[in-house]
């Protein structure tokens, strides 16, 4: 009879430690989720802020790309090629869940976007010097500043979150 109760205590405790973890889980994701209706449309907004027309004369970061760029017409796009807003405009962010895990991601789905906006952090930047000198804000020092940010707000956010719940 004394190992049988044994038995029933130990689950009896892991179930309610299961129950706290999973609590736990979701106060965390109601926090980033509230976190997240606040915090990614401003970055959006942020990454979608376009610098003025072009500098010129266009400083071309080598030779090699002035003639690839007239020799496919303008990659493509046209001479003179006319900035559609596509780059700025499809940043998205998105919060996941994954089991425990929530996370956030910011995504650009143009390939062409890191040759304007984006700087390997350390590594060779791969943002061509004419884009660099119109203005084009790097993409990643942009949504470091937002990490800091939405850091800042979850936090706060997680408070309310665990004091609401103690009602």
């Amino acid at each position: 009879m004394v190992a049988k109760t044994d038995v029933i205590r130990r689950r009896n405790t892991i179930n309610r430690n299961l129950t706290i973890a999973r609590q736990v889980d979701d106060i965390a994701y109601t926090a980033a989720l509230n976190t997240s209706r606040v915090v990614i449309p401003k970055l959006e907004q942020d990454l979608a802020i376009a610098p003025g027309k072009p500098k010129r004369p266009i400083q071309w970061t080598s030779e090699k790309q002035r003639k690839a760029f007239f020799a496919t017409n303008g990659f493509g796009r046209g001479i003179p090629t006319r900035r559609t807003g596509g780059s700025t405009k499809a940043w998205r962010g998105k919060l996941e869940r994954i089991s425990a895990i929530v996370r956030v991601s910011i995504t650009n789905p143009n390939n062409y976007v890191r040759f304007v906006r984006y700087d390997q952090s350390g590594r060779r930047s791969v943002i061509q010097r004419m884009h660099r000198n119109t203005g084009w804000r790097y993409a990643n020092s942009i949504i470091d500043r937002w990490r800091r940010e939405y850091r800042a707000v979850f936090a706060v956010n997680l408070q309310v979150e665990i004091e609401r719940r103690k009602r």
